[in-house]
C-alpha cells in the first residue's frame, strides 16, 4: 500500500522535544493508518517507540561485557570479576554481565571444564544458563545476562589474603564460538565489627499502612527489626531507642530501651551480665513497642 502523501522532519530542536509525529499527529484524513479517531495514539519523536530501532529478522546481534562492572585487564586480557575486601568467614557474590543487542533471547553460561574451584564458585546458573530476555518494550535497547560466582573468605586469623587470577570462559550457548575470558581475583580482610543503635518510631503514623502490604507500619518495623536480630554477627554490639515526638534513653522508667550491647556467639551482653538468647534480646524490647505508647 502506497500512501498518498509524506510528512517532513522537523529540524529544531524544540520541534523534535514537543511535536506531535504523523501518522500519529491526531490530526484528519489519516487512513489507513487509523479508521476510528477516537484511537489514535498520539506519539512525539521523543518516544521510544520513534527512538528505538525496530527488530527485523535482518538485523545482527552484538555482544559485550559491561565493563563498569567487570573492568578489563590489559596485561592478560580478561574482564575481571572481583571480590575486594571480602571479611572472614563470609561469602559475597559477584557477576560476570554481558549485554546483548539482539532481537532474540540469548543464553550464556561457563564453559565445560573452566569451572573455577574453591574458595570460587558458580552460583546462578550452577547448572542451568543465564538468558539475556528480549523485551521488545525496553527502552535500554539490549538485555543482560548476570553468571554469578560466589567467594568463601578463610577462617577468622586467616586475613589478609589473596586469591587469584582464577580463569573462566563464559560461551554463548546458542553460538559457542561467541566467548568471553574472564579471571576471578579475591582478597580478605579481618572483619571489622561495629556497635549499631536501633532507634526505633513508635509515634503515632506507625499506625498507618505500610504501602499496600495490608499491614501497619509498626508491624513492618518490628519484622525488620526481628530480621536484623537474626543476621547480625557475633563481637558486634547493638542498642535500642524509641521515640516519638521525643526520643527517650535506654534507662527511662516508661519507655527505656537497651543499652548497647555485645553479642557473642549466642547470646547478648552487657559487660558480664547475661541477657537473653540471641535474638530473643531484640525481640523482646521490639515487641514492647506500641504506637503513641509514651503519651
Amino acid at each position: 500500500m502506497i500512501p498518498l502523501f509524506f510528512w517532513s522532519i522537523p529540524t529544531d530542536a524544540a520541534s523534535l522535544a514537543n511535536d506531535y509525529v504523523n501518522p500519529w499527529a491526531g490530526e484528519t484524513g489519516l487512513q489507513p493508518w487509523t479508521s476510528d479517531p477516537t484511537k489514535q495514539e498520539l506519539v512525539k519523536y521523543t518516544d521510544p517507540s520513534i527512538i528505538i530501532p525496530r527488530c527485523y529478522d535482518t538485523n545482527q546481534s552484538s555482544y559485550s561485557v559491561a565493563e563498569a562492572e567487570n573492568h578489563l585487564n590489559a596485561a592478560t586480557n580478561r574482564y575481571q570479576v572481583e571480590f575486594n575486601s571480602v571479611p572472614e568467614e563470609e561469602t559475597t557474590w559477584r557477576a560476570a554481565v554481558i549485554r546483548v543487542y539482539s532481537c532474540e533471547d540469548v543464553t550464556f553460561r561457563v564453559k565445560a571444564g573452566t569451572e573455577p574451584a574453591a574458595p570460587f564458585s558458580i552460583i546462578f546458573p550452577p547448572h542451568g544458563d543465564a538468558v539475556a530476555e528480549h523485551d521488545p518494550q525496553s527502552t535500554q535497547g539490549y538485555a543482560e545476562a548476570r553468571v554469578w560466582f560466589g567467594f568463601t573468605a578463610g577462617a577468622a586469623g586467616t586475613a589478609p589474603q589473596t586469591f587469584g587470577p582464577v580463569n573462566t570462559v563464559i560461551e554463548c550457548v546458542e553460538t559457542p564460538s561467541i566467548s568471553f575470558n574472564f579471571e576471578l581475583v579475591a582478597d580478605t580482610i579481618v572483619r571489622p565489627t561495629v556497635a549499631v543503635q536501633l532507634v526505633l518510631d513508635q509515634s503515632g503514623s506507625m499506625s498507618d499502612p505500610a504501602g499496600t502490604t495490608g499491614l501497619d507500619r509498626l508491624t513492618v518495623l518490628k519484622d525488620a527489626a526481628t530480621l536484623f536480630a537474626n543476621i547480625i554477627q557475633k563481637n558486634n554490639a547493638v542498642g535500642i531507642i524509641r521515640f516519638d515526638q521525643d526520643a527517650y534513653a535506654p534507662n527511662d522508667a516508661t519507655c527505656g530501651g537497651m543499652a548497647i550491647a555485645l553479642r557473642t556467639e549466642h547470646e547478648i551482653r552487657q559487660g558480664t551480665r547475661f541477657l537473653l538468647t540471641v535474638p530473643m534480646v531484640i525481640l523482646q524490647w521490639v515487641m514492647e513497642l506500641k504506637w503513641d505508647a509514651c503519651n
